[in-house]
């Protein structure tokens, strides 16, 4: 209920594994007071995987998107192998907006640990460490889609805003 209350727009981020998933939970959102829109969470995708991923996640676009009182954004992680396809994939199954965003798989080693891979850490990079890979994804949906852009990816001060403005985002997390 709080939510109602701001000043600034709330947009809930939703991931799942199904476009039927997908579905399932922004009609769980749909009409909650204080709800700007919805950002579909896309996962990273790999060449092997972006054909059948893309598929599945422009269908539940596409379907959030006939159900819908609010605005559906999707959101592209910098990991993706073709950015521009994704954007426009996901702007032609009704996304209203792109968000250009996330972090990048990762890995660190304990080197206190003798048993070398057994001591892996895998986790995601996120932060300043991924502001030049989202700012090449920014400026490559924007050259290919004609829907609002925002930059959210190792954005720390109003030169990194002024940044991604310049590379075609309307806007910054």
């Amino acid at each position: 209920p709080i939510w109602a209350r701001w000043s600034m727009p709330v947009i809930i981020s939703i991931t799942a594994d199904t476009p039927q998933q997908y579905g399932q939970l922004a009609n769980r959102v749909e009409g909650v007071a204080g709800i700007s829109g919805i950002e579909v969470s896309l996962p990273h995708l790999s060449d092997q995987t972006e054909t059948a991923t893309l598929s599945g996640m422009t269908a539940a676009i596409r379907e959030i998107a006939m159900t819908s009182s609010v605005p559906i954004l999707a959101k592209i992680e910098p990991g993706t192998t073709d950015v521009r396809r994704l954007a426009e994939s996901s702007v032609r199954a009704g996304a209203q907006a792109v968000t250009i965003s996330g972090s990048l798989p990762a890995m660190a080693i304990d080197t206190g640990f003798s048993n070398g891979i057994s001591s892996a850490f895998f986790g995601q990079l996120s932060g300043p460490a991924t502001r030049p890979v989202t700012m090449r994804n920014v400026a490559l949906a924007a050259a290919a889609i004609d829907v609002p852009i925002i930059a959210s990816g190792g954005i720390m001060s109003g030169n990194d805003v002024a940044a991604f403005i310049m590379a075609g985002a309307s806007a910054a997390q």
